[in-house]
């Protein structure tokens, strides 16, 4: 594998990352959305239903994003040692980052999800 090849590789694991993102952004919108407009009439199973289906696909997608963002940044690595010029190598750490973020996410949003069946002002 040349440089160019690995470079493109990692360019092409990259833009999946970023499309995983958006499929985890977009369970995270339906779920806020879904907290606000019903999560007071919900009944208490329907809550577990909703948050247990929550939580299990956004570990399923975070597992991919985070597979995928390794394998785009041991791709990223591999170029710079197959490089003869470039100085610039992957970011290690974003991988993790990306899922720490994405983790507090969904911790905020399960707390909203909390804040609005547990209102005090009705």
């Amino acid at each position: 594998m040349t440089e160019g090849e690995a470079i493109q590789a990692a360019q092409a694991t990259w833009a999946n990352v970023i499309t995983m993102s958006t499929v985890e952004i977009t369970l995270l919108s339906g779920y806020i959305i879904v907290a606000y407009l019903a999560g007071k009439e919900l009944e208490r199973s329907q809550v577990v239903i909703v948050n247990t289906l929550y939580l299990l696909l956004s570990l399923f997608v975070l597992s991919g994003i985070y597979t995928l963002a390794r394998r785009a940044t041991e791709l990223a690595e591999l170029s710079i040692d197959l490089s003869e010029y470039r100085e610039l190598g992957p970011q290690i750490w974003l991988p993790y980052g990306v899922v720490v973020i994405f983790v507090f996410c969904i911790a905020a949003s399960m707390k909203f999800m909390w804040d609005i069946r547990h209102r005090k002002d009705e």
